[in-house]
């Protein structure tokens, strides 16, 4: 499978709801035990990913509707939970298409990764953030 060959649905799953490669692979473990709650350190250890990382990415997909944030005794944890049947359904085509061919879709999310990367750079290297000198 290449990436011409990932569904039109996961497609435009990924491109809405996925911003990295680590919060997909979030969102892949979380959904393999959707029973258990994970702490942010839990998500690093088991990726091995940066806590900053896995925190910000945990955080992004809770407000995709994708993960749940319990709260208790002063300490967080997310657990798989998505807010509809259509996301869940998506989540499960994504999962499938990820284990028959992950260096196609870590392509594509890392292809919009860089993307959003050099517009941003294009935008802070606009000419009104540095105007050109006038001799």
């Amino acid at each position: 499978m290449n990436e011409a060959a990932i569904s039109p649905d996961v497609h435009a799953f990924l491109n809405e709801h996925i911003e990295s490669y680590e919060e997909l692979q979030i969102l892949l473990l979380l959904r393999a035990q959707p029973e258990l709650s994970w702490s942010c350190a839990e998500v690093t250890e088991q990726l091995a990913i940066p806590a900053v990382v896995a925190e910000a990415a945990l955080r992004e997909l809770s407000r995709e509707g994708l993960l749940a944030t319990l709260e208790s005794k002063g300490a967080v944890g997310f657990r798989y939970a998505p807010r509809s049947s259509v996301l869940a359904t998506s989540v499960e085509k994504v999962m499938h298409c990820h284990d028959e061919n992950r260096v196609a879709i870590m392509k594509l999310v890392t292809a919009r990764a860089i993307e959003r990367l050099r517009r941003g750079a294009s935008l802070f290297f606009s000419k009104e953030t540095f105007p050109r000198r006038k001799d």
